[in-house]
Parts: structure tokens; C-alpha cells; sequence
């Protein structure tokens, strides 16, 4: 069951001035600057992406599929079309709720929020019970 409920892009080359930023609950654990005026978002090539890398995803879903995100302080936040997204770069296999890795982004930049934290991975497989 391939879900696409969750979808975001990387942020390759494109202007995002006029964008929210939200940091997902798992920037938390960041050394990031609460507003994002104190830090800079560049692209960088494929080959240097690590695990827990942070990143910005875009977020791209379709008006009828709404979705939210966990903030830092745990509340709960509606997204709205071109919302940028703070989150990292994960690989999960939580069988009984989604199976994601980041190595499976493809050159689209495309990939899903696994938690509803900023958890950014290409969903492999995810319970239709959820």
C-alpha cells in the first residue's frame, strides 16, 4: 500500500521568501535557531546526504488529503500547500505502521513524512490500518 498522503520535495534551487517554515518535532533535538533568518538553506549533492541530516521538504499534497505535523513544543499544526517543512533524513521499519528510507528518494526529490514529525523518508509500505 503506497501512500501519498504525506508528500514532500526536497528543496532544490528555488526561491522560498514568501514561505512558512515549521519545524517538525524532531528538530527538537537541533542546534538549529529558532527562526530561520539565523540560517541558510542550500541544495547539496545527493552523495554527501546522511541519516539525521536536516533538511526542508516542501510540502505538495493535494487540497483534499489535509494534513498536520508535530511541532517542537508537541502541539499540533495544520500544513497548507508550500509549507516548508524542517525535518531529517531517516530510515524507518516500524512494520505494524510505515517502512521508509531515505536512500529510496528518487532524483524527483519526492518523499514522505513517516511520524508526522519531520521524519522525511520514500514510504515503502504502510499499514492500511493506520
Amino acid at each position: 500500500f503506497k501512500s501519498s498522503r504525506f508528500t514532500y520535495s526536497i528543496i532544490m534551487n528555488q526561491t522560498m521568501n514568501n514561505n512558512r517554515y515549521v519545524y517538525g518535532s524532531l528538530a527538537r533535538i537541533s542546534d538549529l535557531p529558532a527562526t530561520q533568518s539565523s540560517w541558510a538553506v542550500h541544495p547539496i549533492s545527493r552523495d554527501k546526504w546522511e541519516t539525521g541530516d536536516y533538511v526542508v521538504g516542501k510540502y505538495d499534497s493535494t487540497p483534499y488529503t489535509p494534513d498536520y505535523i508535530e511541532l517542537t513544543t508537541g502541539r499540533r499544526a495544520n500544513l497548507m500547500k508550500d509549507d516548508l517543512l524542517v525535518g531529517t533524513l531517516a530510515v524507518r521499519k516500524a512494520t505494524l505502521e510505515s517502512v521508509g528510507d531515505w536512500h529510496d528518494i528518487g532524483i524527483d526529490g519526492r518523499m514522505e513524512d513517516l511520524t508526522h514529525a519531520g521524519f522525511f523518508a520514500k514510504e515503502e509500505n504502510r499499514n492500511i490500518r493506520i
